[in-house]
C-alpha cells in the first residue's frame, strides 16, 4: 500500500466484531500498536490459557480485561454462546499463546462459525513462526505446506515423510517439535534423507529455537549437518525452548520409459554380480546411453545395496 496514514480501527457493527489478533512469537516488541487498540478495544478477550495472555496484557502495561478462556476443549455450547453475544452486539479478541490464531491452535472452530452466521472477523496481523522460518530458509520455492507438530510415533513419522517426500505439490514442509523430541524428528529426516539415492538427493533443513527471544539459535544445512548441531545443542542446553524445523526434500526426477529400461537392466545386471565396467559397456551399447551416466548410476545402487 502506496499510503502510510494510520487508519483508525473500524468501530463494532450491529452484530459485534470477532478480532483476530496474532500475539508475539517472543519479542514483545513485535506486537503493533494497532493490536493493542484492539485489545482495549474490546469487551473481552478469548485466549488459549488465561495465565499466559494476563501475563502478555501486563507485560504491555494495558488496561486489564476480561480474559475467557478458548481451547482445544471448548464446547459447542461454549462457542454458541460467544456467537449470541457477538451477535448482540460485543466484540472480542480471539488472541493463541504465540503467534497468528488458527495457526495449529483452536481458533478456526470459532472463526468458522462467526462466519456462518455473518459476524464481521476481522485479522490483525503480526507475528507468525511459520511464516517467519520460511523467510529466513533462503529456499527459492513459493510454497509450502505447513504440517503441525511432527508426528510422535516412528510409523507415523516414517508415513509423514514418505507422503512428504513423494509430494509432487511442493518440495518445502514445516513443523512443529518439542524440545524432548526434536532429535528423534532429525534422526527421522535423515533416515528418509538416506533412502533418496545420491548426493543431490540430500535433504536440506533449517531448524530453529525459541526464535525472536533472547536464546534463539538457528541451525542451516543438510540434514547430517542440522542434525549433529541440534544433538549438541540438546546435550549442552538440555531440552529447553520450542522448535520448528523446515525441510526442502530434492525434486522428483521422473524418468522416461527409455532410463527406467536401461536402469533395470542394469540393477539386473549388477545384482547378477557381473562386474562393474561389463554392466555399464553393455547397458551403453544396447541403449545407446552414455557410459559415464551409467557408470554414475551403477555406482549409486551399490552405495545403496552396501
Amino acid at each position: 500500500m502506496s499510503s502510510t496514514k494510520r487508519q483508525k480501527i473500524p468501530a463494532a457493527g450491529p452484530s459485534g466484531t470477532l478480532w483476530v489478533v496474532a500475539t508475539p512469537i517472543g519479542n514483545l516488541s513485535d506486537f503493533s500498536d494497532r493490536a493493542k487498540e484492539v485489545l482495549v478495544q474490546s469487551d473481552a478477550i478469548l485466549c488459549e490459557d488465561t495465565r499466559r495472555t494476563s501475563q502478555l496484557i501486563a507485560a504491555l502495561k494495558l488496561p486489564s480485561k476480561s480474559l475467557e478462556r478458548l481451547d482445544q476443549h471448548a464446547s459447542d455450547a461454549k462457542i454458541a454462546k460467544i456467537l449470541e453475544r457477538l451477535q448482540a452486539g460485543e466484540s472480542f479478541a480471539l488472541v493463541s499463546d504465540a503467534g497468528t490464531p488458527g495457526v495449529s491452535d483452536p481458533g478456526p472452530r470459532l472463526v468458522s462459525r462467526a462466519v456462518e452466521s455473518g459476524v464481521p472477523v476481522v485479522p490483525i496481523p503480526g507475528a507468525s513462526a511459520v511464516a517467519t522460518l520460511f523467510s529466513i530458509a533462503g529456499v527459492e520455492e513459493t510454497s509450502f505446506l505447513f504440517r503441525g507438530f511432527f508426528p510422535k510415533k516412528g510409523s507415523e513419522r516414517t508415513e509423514e515423510l514418505r507422503l512428504a517426500s513423494e509430494c509432487e505439490i511442493t518440495r518445502v514442509f514445516i513443523w512443529f517439535e518439542s524440545p524432548n523430541r526434536i532429535v528423534e524428528a532429525l534422526e527421522s529426516v535423515n533416515e528418509c534423507s538416506n533412502s533418496l539415492m545420491g548426493v543431490d538427493s540430500r535433504v536440506f533443513v533449517v531448524a530453529a529455537k525459541e526464535m525472536t527471544k533472547i536464546h534463539e539459535k538457528y541451525f542451516h544445512g543438510d540434514i547430517e549437518t542440522v542434525l549433529e548441531s541440534v544433538r549438541k545443542e540438546i546435550l549442552t542446553e538440555g531440552p529447553k525452548g520450542e522448535w520448528i524445523f523446515l525441510t526442502k526434500f530434492p525434486p522428483i526426477i521422473k524418468e522416461d520409459s527409455k532410463s527406467s529400461e536401461w536402469l533395470k537392466t542394469l540393477e539386473c545386471l549388477l545384482a547378477a554380480e557381473v562386474s562393474t565396467s561389463v554392466a555399464v559397456k553393455l547397458v551403453s551399447q544396447y541403449f545407446g546411453e552414455q557410459r559415464n551416466k551409467i557408470y554414475q548410476q551403477a555406482l549409486k545402487i551399490l552405495e545403496k545395496k552396501s
